[in-house]
């Protein structure tokens, strides 16, 4: 982080500036970790209409079946 003198010349960044770069890349890293876990948790936490295809193969097996049945 540095800036420019008035003559055009960088001038060497202030000591606690890079300290500042760090804890904000700590608290970017911590904020995205913590949507990470909050998207997981309502993943968790939130019931979702089943259309999963086993479910929907274990149905047609069924029907399947009966059918079968009935004709011996």
């Amino acid at each position: 982080m540095s800036a420019l003198h008035k003559g055009g010349t960088l001038k060497p960044p202030s000591p606690g500036l890079e300290h500042v770069d760090v804890i904000n890349d700590d608290l970017n890293d911590i904020t995205e970790q913590e949507l990470e876990q909050q998207e997981v948790q309502n993943l968790l936490t939130t019931p979702e209409p089943i259309n999963d295809v086993q479910l929907q193969l274990i149905g047609y097996k069924r029907k399947k079946d009966v059918k079968g049945k009935k004709r011996s």
